[in-house]
């Protein structure tokens, strides 16, 4: 929220590709400077003030692609620059959530995957609530797996879903209420480029989101993703 405000933060991240839940519309007046400042963008959303945007700087362009099934804030896109992709845009919503990202994989089906993708964003899911879900977590991320595409994150730390030793939301931006959210799926051919996976920390970020940004640094071509709230 209130991304004008935040604009030299994201920034200083030095993103190619950011990915933005909970921001504004280009159209509304405040976040005109965040999207002046991209060299393209893409938002959805049904409120002015916080949809979902995606927003490229530099040599970087975003392309919509069409979108499938219930497509709320699962914005499906093609990045062409350096290294073309395509990207998958989430940011989950109550009461479904990660069902919601199995029904988008579904809808979209395995043709899209067919070439390069990342799925980046806040999926508001982790393996540690697998049991109150059939669709769960752990089974997402064995559905991507089996498409070649896992989290740069844990593949990174060698960590565990559901174990991870950093989190990404901190409920009420209290530090003794953590959880680890929001991801940033790659192809698992690029693991052998991924050079640095960031994840921010609650003393740094907490005057501007209860989310912190996760950042990922693909060599050898210069390109880093950033997912953040």
């Amino acid at each position: 929220m209130a991304m004008h405000r935040k604009l030299d933060r994201l920034v200083s991240l030095l993103p190619d590709i950011a990915v933005l839940p909970e921001c504004a519309s280009p159209a509304t007046t405040s976040a005109k400077p965040v999207y002046s400042r991209a060299t393209s963008h893409a938002w959805m959303g049904d409120q002015p003030t916080k949809g979902l945007a995606v927003l490229s700087f530099g040599d970087w362009r975003l392309t919509p692609l069409p979108i499938a099934g219930d497509a709320r804030f699962i914005l499906p896109l093609q990045v062409d620059g350096p290294l073309p992709f395509r990207l998958l845009a989430v940011w989950t919503q109550a009461p479904d959530y990660v069902e919601h990202t199995h029904a988008a994989l579904t809808a979209l089906g395995p043709g899209f995957f067919s070439v390069p993708t990342v799925i980046a964003g806040d999926l508001n899911s982790n393996s540690i609530w697998d049991a109150n879900r059939v669709d769960n977590h752990s089974r997402l991320v064995e559905r991507l797996r089996a498409l070649g595409i896992v989290s740069a994150y844990h593949e990174h730390r060698g960590e565990a879903h559901g174990a991870e030793s950093q989190p990404t939301f901190f409920l009420y931006k209290q530090r003794a209420r953590p959880f680890h959210l929001d991801y940033v799926f790659v192809p698992r051919a690029w693991l052998r480029r991924v050079r640095a996976v960031d994840v921010g920390s609650l003393d740094a970020w907490r005057d501007a989101s209860d989310h912190v940004p996760v950042s990922v640094t693909v060599a050898e071509r210069r390109g880093r993703a950033a997912s953040r709230r």
